[in-house]
């Protein structure tokens, strides 16, 4: 894959994997989500286009993502899934080295798990993991340590 196609569809599937709220939309039509800017943020104030259920498709910068409804981190936390490049971009569900964060009101460890557990390591072992902040991983990586999270318990 070239470097630059490479990238574009990368950034476009992470808009939309933290954007969640306006796909379809164009800039001005956001729904309301607080998008980070390095130290500052911005809150944009419009209703999101439509729900995302789990199973949606969507074509982004050429790419068939399916929309998988992975609660835990929150309640309406969701991964795509590209299987044309064999890859999953996960938000904050799952990271190199376990389960996104699960301390805030609205997020369950238990649920987290089990939405890595039967949604996420069901994949093929090769599958890169684009994590929503840091290295990316593979299933293949991260499946192993299962176990250790739950024991470790966060």
């Amino acid at each position: 894959m070239n470097k630059w196609v490479g990238r574009t569809q990368r950034r476009q599937c992470e808009e939309l994997v933290h954007g969640a709220s306006w796909v379809g939309g164009s800039r001005d039509q956001r729904g309301p989500h607080r998008r980070h800017h390095g130290s500052r943020s911005t809150l944009y104030e419009t209703a999101p286009d439509a729900a995302i259920a789990n199973g949606d498709e969507y074509a982004v910068a050429g790419v068939q993502l399916r929309a998988v409804h992975t609660p835990g981190h929150s309640p309406g936390s969701t991964c795509f899934v590209a299987p044309s490049l064999n890859a999953v971009f996960t938000g904050d569900t799952l990271f190199q080295g376990g389960p996104g964060a699960t301390g805030g009101s609205y997020s369950d460890f238990p649920t987290i798990i089990e939405s890595i557990r039967t949604h996420l390591l069901t994949l093929p072992e090769e599958t890169v993991v684009y994590t929503g902040h840091g290295d990316t991983t593979t299933i293949g990586a991260e499946k192993p340590h299962l176990e250790e999270w739950i024991a470790r318990g966060h």
